[in-house]
């Protein structure tokens, strides 16, 4: 009995194979015959809508002369300035309440003895950073810079930068993470 199952199960195995091979008649592949059908015939009374002036975009009003991204500036750069600074179009004193604002609901750091009179916001920001390292756990480094955010006049509107302690602009993580909170709530 054993064995008439086993030849069964040889035969039906033969016949897979036999049948993944090709060896079995095969469909008739009709598509390959098939031909092109007839154009369509669209009648002459019917026209179909312009479609070009459908999606059309008015005309931008002409402007006389370059238009520049970044607002021009009464205070002239000097050679180590920073390059990401924040103007504002207010006054600086407005500037100045709405960029305490922004650092305290945004809260990326621990904010110091503000000064309102000259317009200086100390702020300490903690800086993480991985080192990947092959063959062990990356290692992560905490950092805490000490930052103070100055609203300075400039004409009628103001400008934001980031110094360090001892008063000299730095252009470092901690800083553009300050400007771009404030950039997020103070001009967004």
């Amino acid at each position: 009995m054993k064995l008439l199952n086993v030849v069964r199960i040889v035969l039906l195995a033969g016949v897979f194979v036999v049948a993944g091979c090709g060896l079995l008649p095969k469909r008739k592949e009709v598509y390959l015959k098939a031909e092109q059908g007839k154009t369509l015939a669209i009648p002459p009374d019917l026209d179909s809508p312009s479609r070009r002036d459908a999606m059309r975009v008015a005309d931008a009003p002409a402007v006389s002369g370059p238009i520049s991204d970044k607002p021009k500036s009464e205070i002239q750069p000097t050679p180590d300035d920073i390059a990401d600074k924040l103007f504002v179009d207010a006054a600086p004193e407005i500037c100045f309440q709405n960029v305490r604002d922004a650092l305290e609901q945004a809260q990326i750091g621990v904010l110091g003895e503000i000064d309102s009179k000259a317009r200086r916001i100390p702020i300490t920001v903690d800086i993480q950073s991985t080192e990947k390292r092959r063959f062990r756990k990356d290692k992560v480094n905490k950092q805490s810079l000490r930052r103070v955010v100055v609203v300075l006049a400039d004409g009628t509107k103001s400008r934001v930068v980031v110094e360090d302690s001892e008063g000299h602009p730095v252009d470092d993580e901690a800083s553009k993470r300050i400007i771009a909170v404030i950039r997020e709530h103070v001009s967004g």
